[in-house]
């Protein structure tokens, strides 16, 4: 469970915004729906839209006035090596941990 909120994390903190017409046929690992303010680019999730409507609506077809809903994610191009980084990143993990687990137990055993 760790490791999955880590992985997310790590995902969110590189993702990029793509537009709503091109997500998952360009390739993309989406993860999130968020709108985009046209004249600052913030980012705001759906959810958080939502939250801060005072008449909340399920899910509106389209951005409101002023904003374009966009898809949060990797893009296709880059998604090969973020995961080859995220699979280095786990099996030096794995392995660090094992070499661990083995001086801990050569320590430990009796002679």
């Amino acid at each position: 469970m760790a490791l999955t909120l880590g992985m997310g994390a790590w995902m969110q903190g590189e993702a990029e915004t793509i537009p709503i017409d091109r997500g998952y046929e360009a390739g993309a690992h989406i993860y999130q729906q968020a709108f985009q303010d046209n004249a600052t680019g913030a980012l705001i999730s759906t959810e958080g839209f939502d939250q801060q409507q005072v008449t909340p609506t399920d899910n509106p077809p389209a951005a409101p006035p002023g904003m374009t809903r966009v898809w949060l994610g990797i893009p296709g191009e880059k998604y090969g090596l973020w995961v080859a980084r995220e699979s280095a990143v786990v099996l030096g993990a794995t392995l660090l941990i094992g070499a661990a687990t083995l001086l801990l137990v050569r320590r430990k055993r009796p002679t």
